[in-house]
């Protein structure tokens, strides 16, 4: 007797993306399950940002499916419903206050509660005390917490943050980890981008390593135990060697 695993929660199979000659995501697959946060790592140019703006609805595969909880996404409009994105190059309100622009988040999504559901996220992100303030007076840390608030409001069966940690202090780096963890344990599914190497091998399940558009390295976080400190001293050096770059930069 066989026993049927359910789909993964998020499903990237053969995905491509071209810019003319150049193959920005080429032939890329990867899965993501419920429960699990998992970080996409790679140099630079990897193709990291180009695949999270595909999940995300913000730009369209040249080939390839992305499939969640084995459903196919067929269109834009379903990936941004599916796939809650905070891309690297915020795309916030700024003439509203971090208040309004949950509660407008939380309306358009159909959130049940929105006064409430706006207050609760401001709070779970540390932004509480300057929720009334226009967000385009936020600091570049606060704007991204914020910005993951929004991704994260509705309760999506994905989220995807791309550098969502960049510039975040120590005290905001451990609560937003806190709360990613526990969008994990109701079932959701994290992609995160992250060049903050230690910072991955702490709070990743899964680590996916991109170079030149594809996959070179898909890990449980079972898998880096077994070959962490064994073969590779650090995750650095297990990124390195997959993707062929060096101390002194990428080749």
């Amino acid at each position: 007797m066989t026993t049927e695993h359910p789909p993964a929660r998020l499903e990237v199979d053969s995905l491509e993306k071209r810019y003319g000659t150049h193959a920005a995501v080429d032939r890329l697959t990867f899965s993501v399950q419920a429960g699990e946060l998992a970080c996409l790592i790679g140099p630079n140019g990897a193709g990291k940002s180009t695949t999270m703006r595909i999940l995300g609805g913000l730009q369209l595969a040249d080939a390839g499916a992305v499939r969640v909880d084995g459903a196919a996404v067929p269109d834009a409009a379903t990936a941004k419903r599916l796939c809650g994105l905070t891309p690297q190059e915020l795309d916030v309100f700024e003439y509203l206050s971090g208040v309004e622009s949950l509660r407008l988040v939380a309306t358009l999504r159909g959130v049940a509660g929105v006064e409430e559901a706006a207050a609760a996220w401001l709070g779970r992100v540390g932004l509480a005390a300057v929720g009334d303030r226009l967000v385009r007076h936020y600091s570049g840390g606060m704007k991204r917490r914020l910005a993951v608030a929004m991704a994260l409001l509705p309760s999506p069966p994905v989220v995807v943050l791309d550098e969502s940690f960049t510039g975040l202090d120590p005290e905001s780096t451990a609560a937003l980890g806190r709360e990613l963890r526990a969008y994990c344990d109701r079932g959701g599914a994290v992609l995160l981008s992250s060049h903050i190497l230690d910072h991955v091998a702490q709070i990743a399940d899964r680590v996916v390593v991109m170079r030149a558009g594809r996959c070179v390295g898909d890990h449980t976080r079972a898998e880096l135990a077994a070959l962490i400190p064994s073969r590779y001293a650090t995750l650095t050096e297990l990124y390195l060697d997959r993707t062929g770059a060096s101390l002194a930069g990428d080749a």
